[in-house]
């Protein structure tokens, strides 16, 4: 099994029966989230405590950047196995892929064919970025699979 740290942001807690989930910001009076300066340091020892008392047998992190992995890797007793981010063909990382991979810290994609809410968000820089859907390269490697 394995078990993530899946976004890099320390939040301070909230009990489910006071809010599920206890995201973001619900409606303009809401306060949402609030920042809880844990460094990441504090929060993966706690995972490998994990590790340690035979609970998970792996521990990994996603949204992690390079400059969060140094940090991590510098202090951590045991490594993260994987590494989950986001990778498709306009956002390949394959540099930080490679590092990753040198580290002996596997690689999982996420939004493979990219993710649609950036093209949304970042309309005045993405108008001529077709969807990886409409992709003429993509579409035809589906076809060659007789895949859609």
């Amino acid at each position: 099994d394995l078990y993530l740290v899946h976004f890099p942001i320390s939040l301070k807690y909230v009990e489910f029966s006071e809010r599920y989930p206890p995201g973001w910001k619900y409606a303009e009076s809401d306060e949402g989230c609030s920042w809880d300066p844990v460094p990441i340091y504090k929060t993966w020892n706690e995972m490998e405590s994990l590790v340690n008392e035979g609970l998970v047998k792996d521990i990994g992190v996603s949204n992690f950047s390079g400059s969060l992995m140094m940090d991590l890797l510098g202090s951590c007793n045991i490594p993260p196995a994987v590494n989950q981010i986001e990778i498709h063909p306009y956002l390949p990382q394959l540099e930080y892929v490679k590092w990753l991979q040198e580290k002996g810290i596997q690689v999982t994609a996420y939004s493979s064919f990219g993710s649609i809410s950036y093209l949304e968000v970042f309309a005045q820089f993405s108008r001529d970025v077709p969807s990886l859907l409409e992709n003429d390269v993509i579409k035809s490697i589906g076809n060659s699979h007789s895949k859609s």
